[in-house]
């Protein structure tokens, strides 16, 4: 999923190269990203993690970003009263999952009657800049999402080093389930996150990519569950399968 749709289309050409019999893309790109890179392809390609319809995909994989951004939106709005200050982070709106989980996110809180403001991630000074703004503005009870992963965990790691700055911040939200996400939520620093099962994903990535090498691709398009959690649901058997499946 890292880089450019340009940088993935040449990663392509290489595997392809090396003798490669299917592949799995997650598109990095925005919209249109996983028509050119199957365009480019001549061994099957499984992809992840796109809305796009992919006509031509040996598979895909994915979650309905716009239905977890809605989502979110609507817990926020039962968590806090309108007027609360909203901020959301992003390291960028390029690639295509992050575009819509803040499209539907974004348009779900004006619906909500809040005003986000979004701040997208230029140098590593960026979202600090933002808290720092909130504490000398005596702000207490801001709520901040991160739109994803490296976002969430860099704006937890901000909050858990600096009293000052999680004393501005009411609540943190994002998606993602990383090791350290999961342990932000479990310390309380993160108040809740959007989560789908990642390791279904990979599992069925690579099955649909293994079939269709022998000659059976699946043509179809799996759309997994996506979930808000909480601390108190960490360790429910519902979810502790999902993101804990190695332990």
């Amino acid at each position: 999923e890292a880089g450019s749709t340009k940088q993935q289309l040449s990663l392509v050409d290489r595997e392809q190269q090396d003798g490669a019999a299917a592949l799995v893309v997650a598109p990095a790109g925005g919209k249109d990203a996983a028509s050119a890179i199957i365009s480019r392809a001549s061994v099957p390609l499984v992809m992840a993690w796109t809305s796009e319809n992919a006509a031509g995909a040996a598979g895909v994989v994915t979650t309905d970003f716009g239905q977890m951004g809605t989502a979110l939106a609507s817990r926020i709005g039962e968590d806090w009263a309108n007027g609360v200050p909203v901020y959301l982070f992003a390291r960028s709106l390029e690639n295509e999952s992050d575009a819509e989980f803040y499209a539907a996110l974004a348009g779900k809180l004006e619906e909500e009657g809040f005003y986000p403001r979004l701040t997208v991630r230029k140098n590593a000074e960026s979202y600090r800049d933002v808290l720092d703004g909130l504490a000398a503005q005596g702000v207490r009870r801001a709520v901040v999402t991160a739109l994803d992963p490296e976002s969430l965990e860099e704006t937890a790691s901000l909050l858990e080093a600096e009293d000052s700055l999680s004393a501005c911040v009411g609540a943190l939200y994002g998606r993602g389930s990383t090791l350290a996400v999961l342990n932000g939520l479990d310390r309380g620093t993160i108040r809740g996150i959007c989560v789908t099962d990642e390791f279904s994903a990979g599992y069925l990535s690579i099955w649909q990519a293994v079939e269709a090498a022998k000659g059976r691709p699946a043509k179809e398009r799996v759309v997994l569950e996506n979930y808000y959690i909480e601390k108190e649901d960490l360790r429910t058997s519902k979810y502790e399968k999902m993101l804990y499946p190695i332990e």
